[in-house]
């Protein structure tokens, strides 16, 4: 197995506006969208190409977050006084109605669950705040408040209503080369915490392939198996080169595709393809830039970086390290 060489499909112009890209979203549609300062646009052909939207729509503020459900899509922005502002509408036409607010703080991450429950997580200084609306919003309930120390990496949910959430300690370690971090597994829709551990590593991406089960990619070519319900945390793999974190973690045909970047800037863009227990094939994709975001297409990756990037999926195998 094999990729071609990654295409840009968006270039982000940047000019007097300080327009940029930092967050991309894969909708359980299928529709792609991609946010950030000043700037938001969206993809219906598996990220081919890409339209803006919302201008004007949400009162001049920065999209935070976007999830969707059955057609319909909430957009979380910041409003004034560090407001969680949220939105209901659709990206095609491109209609938005401002509905309610959260507690002001910093929106993480939203998501919708099988059981159509809407959960937004917002952080503020000491403490994360996990919100559920049975409704997409309003009423929301408080479901959870965790207080927490050090920064927050990632937040995840799936549609089980499983939520993981990662905090990368402020202690460095004493040989300078490592990090230590604190994982958080909370049963939202229970409204219960179900394990919290502390291992070396800094965890940078994850990925969901059940109920109960997950993937961590992490610093120095860590990647770590996790299962909510047992407590079991195990290396799944260390990769070759030890100089990767992996920043993107996804699956194709039962196999595992991982995007991973080189910890020295600019920072060259790795894809390492599973090819069998321990076996992995590597492909250089010609980005040089930190990856902000990736998700997975038929027969390819969208990668955001300085801009957007496919690349695509061939039918050839490359060995390890070529």
């Amino acid at each position: 197995m094999k990729f071609e060489q990654a295409k840009v499909v968006y270039r982000v112009v940047r000019d007097h506006r300080s327009r940029s890209l930092d967050h991309l979203r894969s909708l359980p549609s299928g529709v792609l969208v991609a946010t950030g300062a000043g700037l938001a646009v969206h993809s219906f052909d598996e990220g081919r190409s890409w339209q803006e939207f919302g201008a004007g729509c949400f009162d001049g503020e920065n999209i935070l977050e976007i999830a969707e459900h059955d057609g319909c899509v909430v957009v979380f922005t910041r409003g004034e006084e560090n407001q969680v502002r949220i939105w209901k509408g659709g990206l095609e036409p491109d209609r938005w109605i401002h509905t309610t607010d959260l507690w002001g703080g910093w929106l993480d991450y939203a998501a919708v669950t099988s059981g159509n429950t809407l959960i937004a997580a917002v952080r503020d200084q000491d403490s994360l705040n996990v919100f559920s609306s049975s409704d997409l919003g309003p009423p929301w309930k408080l479901s959870l408040r965790l207080k927490t120390s050090g920064s927050l990496n990632l937040f995840r949910v799936n549609t089980s209503g499983i939520a993981i959430a990662v905090l990368l300690n402020d202690t460095e370690m004493f040989d300078e080369s490592d990090f230590e971090c604190t994982v958080i597994a909370m049963d939202v829709l229970s409204r219960r915490v179900v394990d919290r551990r502390t291992f070396r590593g800094n965890v940078q991406s994850a990925f969901s392939s059940g109920e109960h089960t997950w993937l961590f990619g992490a610093n120095s070519g860590l990647l770590f198996s996790y299962d909510s319900a047992t407590h079991d945390l195990q290396t799944r793999a260390v990769l070759e080169d030890a100089e990767l974190n992996i920043t993107g973690i996804h699956m194709d045909q039962g196999k595992l595709v991982l995007v991973a970047e080189e910890s020295d800037p600019p920072g060259k863009v790795w894809l390492l393809y599973e090819n069998g227990a321990a076996k992995w094939s590597s492909f250089r994709t010609g980005i040089e830039c930190y990856v902000y975001g990736t998700a997975s297409v038929r027969n390819g990756i969208v990668v955001l970086a300085d801009n957007i990037y496919t690349i695509d999926l061939v039918q050839s195998e490359r060995s390890a390290g070529g």
